[in-house]
C-alpha cells in the first residue's frame, strides 16, 4: 500500500477505488470551506455520496486507572475490545457531519463514512451502519474538550479495508 500524507493524496486512492467499481465522480463538496478540514463528500453517478475524512493518527481509548473511570471510557474501551478486530484505536466523525450523512440518505443516495489511513488504507462502512453503532453502544464524546463539536467513534477494525477492493463488472455472455 501507498503512503499518503494529505487530503489530495486520500482522495485521489478513494477516487481509483470509486472507478474501479465503475463509478464516476460528478461533484466535491470540500467541507474545509466549513471549517472542516480534512474531511469532504464525493458524489457520483450511481447516487452514491462518500464522506472521505483524512486520518493521520487514530485514538486509542484511555486505559482504566483508579482516576480515569468514566462510563464514555468504558463504552470506548469494550467497543475496540468487542468490534475492533484487534485494533486498539478509534475512528470518529463530527455529529452534525454523521446527521447529515443520514439526511442525504433520506434523499434516496446510498451514503459511506470512510477513512483513508496514511498507510494506504481505505475503511469505510455506510454512513447508515456508522450512525447505528455511534447510537447502539452510545460511543459519542458529548462535550469534547479538544474537539468544537460532539464526535461519535466506531473501532478502527470494525471499518472494513477497501484497499484492495477487487470489482468483476457484469457482463453479458453470448
Amino acid at each position: 500500500m501507498a503512503s499518503i500524507s494529505n487530503l489530495n493524496e486520500a482522495t485521489a486512492e478513494l477516487t481509483r477505488i470509486i472507478h474501479s467499481k465503475g463509478g464516476k465522480i460528478i461533484k466535491t463538496e470540500n467541507l474545509s470551506n466549513r471549517g472542516r478540514f480534512g474531511n469532504l463528500r464525493l458524489f457520483t453517478d450511481m447516487n452514491e455520496v462518500y464522506h472521505l475524512k483524512f486520518s493521520k493518527k487514530l485514538i486509542e481509548p484511555r486505559p482504566k486507572t483508579p482516576t480515569n473511570n468514566s462510563d464514555l471510557d468504558e463504552k470506548l474501551r469494550l467497543a475496540v475490545k468487542y468490534f475492533g478486530n484487534g485494533e486498539n484505536t478509534l475512528n470518529g466523525l463530527d455529529e452534525d457531519l454523521l446527521l447529515e450523512l443520514i439526511e442525504i440518505e433520506s434523499t434516496g443516495q446510498q451514503t459511506y463514512f470512510v477513512t483513508v489511513m496514511s498507510d494506504g488504507r481505505v475503511l469505510w462502512r455506510s454512513g447508515r451502519e456508522a450512525y447505528e453503532f455511534v447510537q447502539r453502544y452510545d460511543t459519542i464524546i458529548h462535550f469534547p474538550k479538544a474537539f468544537q463539536q460532539p464526535v461519535g467513534f466506531v473501532p478502527t477494525g470494525w471499518l472494513i479495508n477497501k484497499s484492495n477492493l477487487i470489482i468483476g463488472l457484469p457482463n453479458i455472455l453470448k
